[in-house]
């Protein structure tokens, strides 16, 4: 059974251990390992972020955007998609969702645009402070394949500041990565991962809203 817990500090957050199901969880692996064998490929985020990264910090990372994939390979088992969103969706989310004021997912009816990023972190590998100001919310979900497990480090750091123009990383707090762990932020939130020794699986979906 999930736990969920509505945080707010530094920043209105929603935490949930225990995500899926073990059938649901079971599914969602199945249908990404011939994505993590075959679609993934080298993101580099060094020219997007080298503004502000004062970290010595390799921001690469294997990548796929899997609305996009999927729809250039019908083949592929979609499960990884569908499990995520409707899980997002359940009946005690939804009412986390409005105990925030509906500062996070909004759940009221509106046009949802979304997009799945399903990353790989390997050894040595993190992401520095950064923000996703495009997006209105992100919801990550961390998790594990049997076979790749991770070692040590990369923990999920979340700040209040909303604005990576001379930012300074004073109030934070930090999850260190946990299997089955779902995190749903506001996307403006500066935030990082830090460097990793084995691997690290996510996938981040990104919500905006037309009203």
């Amino acid at each position: 059974m999930s736990v969920i817990e509505i945080k707010t500090h530094p920043v209105t957050h929603i935490i949930v251990r225990d995500f899926l199901d073990s059938s649901s969880k079971k599914k969602l692996l199945n249908s990404l390992l011939p994505i993590r064998e075959n679609h993934l490929e080298k993101g580099d985020r060094v020219g997007l972020y080298k503004s502000f990264m004062s970290e010595n910090v390799d921001l690469y990372k294997r990548i796929s955007y899997l609305h996009e994939l999927l729809e250039e390979n019908p083949t592929l088992n979609r499960d990884c998609i569908d499990i995520l969103e409707n899980n997002i969706w359940r009946d005690d989310l939804r009412q986390a969702y409005a105990n925030t004021n509906n500062l996070l997912f909004r759940t009221y009816p509106c046009s949802n645009i979304s997009s799945m990023l399903f990353s790989q972190y390997e050894a040595g590998e993190g992401m520095a402070w950064h923000n996703d100001p495009t997006s209105f919310c992100t919801a990550s979900y961390i998790f594990q394949f049997d076979d790749r497990q991770f070692l040590d480090g990369g923990d999920f750091l979340l700040s209040g500041a909303l604005e990576i123009d001379n930012f300074s990383p004073e109030k934070f707090v930090t999850y260190s990565q946990e299997n089955n762990f779902l995190i749903i932020f506001p996307s403006k939130a500066v935030h990082k991962i830090t460097k990793i020794s084995g691997y690290r699986y996510s996938l981040q979906y990104f919500v905006d809203y037309k009203e």
